[in-house]
């Protein structure tokens, strides 16, 4: 129960930002605490959802409208050229949506739009979610090596560091007493004792 509140709020937030807040949670989460694989799943199906509902909106979205927007009234290459790649390569383009910043939300809804079947789509963009969290985790799992083999070396090297200072003040002291001993000066302060 003292977990609902804080994995709501971060389904809650990726639902709606998206990536900027599901990567930076799957990192906190893989350097700080042993719940990684419950943020990935929490991030993997606020994206789901969210793509789930664009896609919807976008089912019963008019092309018309959506054409009327002030910054496609005079794009006409670029309203054909997106119905032409969503005929031709619907699936495909949203796949590879996953991994161009900044296009996932308005594919989700052409794709939509361009009345891909559902099951279709879903199969799609599942496949294309765990493929970039997939990812994702990786690249967060070997980050997280790296710091804990960049940790290991720097406690050799302060091993290291602290048996050359010992080494150091031992060839201090010990080459002290060797001068002491070569002036004459070492005996000297032995009977002084």
């Amino acid at each position: 129960m003292d977990l609902f509140l804080p994995l709501f709020l971060l389904f809650t937030g990726i639902f709606f930002a998206g990536d900027i807040i599901a990567i930076p949670s799957l990192f906190i989460a893989a350097v700080s605490t042993e719940s990684f694989y419950l943020i990935l799943t929490i991030a993997i199906g606020a994206t789901l959802s969210a793509d789930t509902l664009w896609y919807v909106l976008g089912k019963y979205l008019k092309k018309e409208d959506l054409y009327a927007l002030p910054f496609l009234i005079k794009r006409e290459k670029v309203r054909n050229a997106v119905d032409a790649l969503f005929k031709k390569h619907g699936l495909k383009t949203v796949f590879l949506s996953r991994f161009v910043y900044g296009v996932r939300l308005i594919t989700q809804a052409l794709a939509g739009m361009h009345k891909i079947p559902f099951y279709k789509y879903i199969a799609v963009d599942a496949l294309g979610v765990i493929v970039w969290f997939s990812g994702i985790a990786l690249v967060i799992s070997l980050i997280r090596l790296t710091l804990g083999e960049f940790h290991e070396t720097i406690l050799g090297i302060q091993i290291a560091a602290a048996l050359i200072l010992v080494i150091l003040v031992g060839i201090n002291v010990l080459g002290k007493k060797l001068l002491q001993l070569k002036n004459g000066k070492f005996f000297q302060s032995s009977e002084k004792r």
